[in-house]
């Protein structure tokens, strides 16, 4: 991967999220995809976790 990078838009109650990314090899697209997948995962959990009143600074990011 050569850059990446992430645009964060408040819209009303929810947040948009896109994703970019570049890379050189046309063969590593799905796995990036995938990777990508996963991180809006993560920061879908987090997003739950601090809504139900969670503290950030207790967050297990290991834990599904």
């Amino acid at each position: 991967m050569t850059a990446y990078g992430s645009i964060l838009e408040p819209k009303g109650d929810t947040t948009s999220v896109t994703l970019w990314a570049e890379f050189e090899k046309e063969e590593n697209e799905k796995m990036l995809v995938r990777a990508g997948e996963i991180y809006l995962e993560s920061l879908k959990r987090y997003a739950e976790y601090l809504e139900e009143g969670g503290d950030p600074s207790n967050y297990d990011k290991k834990k599904k």
